[in-house]
């Protein structure tokens, strides 16, 4: 657990850091930058690409915004490029979607978490003054550098900024001096690299079941039991008439009832499906469901446990066992 919690720990801390220590230089290009250079230099949609490189690990940390929202991916892959995890997030409409990698498999992500959040994805550097005539080139010195002194334990901060001719950042440098740095007898520094392209695409941030339920930033519940859904329908055989999808409401999903404010999935009425296979563990996260029907299909394998307290159900009719709950976790 420890491990696969090491990846979102990164990259909370790569946010602090990259969002805390840009606001500064952000609202002072607001302030130099003439009109006519901000309107051309558009951000509202650009990538962002930083390395780190620590002793035991490189962390890759990979941002794409669109206007108000934005989507990560933090790796971690070993000196010898084995892949130690990864972490995703995406902010869109006030929320936040995150998944991990399986501890016990780095190329398997786990399930979807969603919560509320009222971080908002804009952009980390806004437009600079553009450089001078003939000044362009990652060879060339940098265009800005900001020293920043960030904490006592933290120590202090260094930012190298290059920009292109209309002042739209195109690489950026960080430098992290820890608090005992001294130059001559503790020389010991971390330096992220990163690279801003513009990418220019609409609708490129695709957040899970966004389009499938309304009013998703006052519901995350709902939002939860759609991903449960459709993770259960991958997992299922015989499902090809199902018409559950990203791109319908889910109050539009064959054989699935939603209801309550807010709303939830309530009944799943999937007798006689021609569904065959185990019963997926997702079914076992919708816990607003009020009623089950599984009967009349080839299921087999074992009934997840949290399903045991859906009032309503024909689980009895299946003739399988329940599953033993998961071992608890060793300290």
């Amino acid at each position: 657990m420890k491990k696969k919690r090491l990846v979102t720990g990164t990259l909370a801390l790569l946010l602090v850091v990259a969002v805390g220590m840009a606001s500064a230089l952000a609202w002072q290009a607001t302030r130099t930058a003439p009109a006519s250079v901000t309107e051309e230099c558009d951000l509202n949609t650009y990538d962002t690409l930083a390395t780190m490189a620590f002793p035991d690990r490189t962390v890759t940390w990979q941002v794409r915004h669109l206007k108000g929202d934005r989507h990560e991916v933090l790796t971690h892959t070993a000196p010898d490029g084995t892949l130690i995890g990864r972490g995703e997030k995406i902010y869109k409409d006030g929320m936040l979607y995150l998944r991990e990698t399986l501890e016990e498999n780095p190329e398997v992500y786990g399930a979807w978490r969603v919560n509320p959040s009222n971080i908002q994805g804009h952009p980390l550097l806004g437009c600079l003054a553009p450089p001078a005539a003939g000044a362009s080139g990652h060879s060339d010195a940098p265009h800005y550098t900001t020293d920043t002194f960030l904490s006592e334990e933290e120590g202090s901060m260094r930012r190298e900024v290059w920009v292109d001719v209309v002042g739209q950042p195109v690489r950026e440098r960080r430098t992290f001096y820890g608090p005992d740095y001294d130059g001559v007898t503790n020389t010991d520094t971390t330096v992220m690299e990163l690279t801003y392209k513009d990418h220019g695409e609409p609708n490129v941030i695709k957040a899970p079941c966004a389009d499938a339920v309304p009013d998703q930033a006052n519901n995350p519940s709902l939002m939860l039991d759609c991903i449960a859904l459709l993770a259960a329908k991958d997992g299922l055989r015989g499902t090809g008439t199902l018409n559950w999808s990203v791109d319908v409401a889910i109050g539009s999903w064959d054989r699935v009832t939603t209801a309550g404010t807010p709303s939830r999935v309530t009944k799943l009425l999937m007798s006689n499906k021609g569904l065959n296979g185990s019963i997926p563990v997702e079914l076992g996260r919708l816990s607003g469901l009020q009623e089950l029907k599984l009967s009349g299909n080839a299921l087999t394998g074992c009934i997840p446990i949290a399903l045991k307290d859906v009032p309503t159900n024909d689980l009895a009719s299946l003739n399988l066992l329940y599953c033993r709950p998961p071992a608890p976790d060793t300290p």
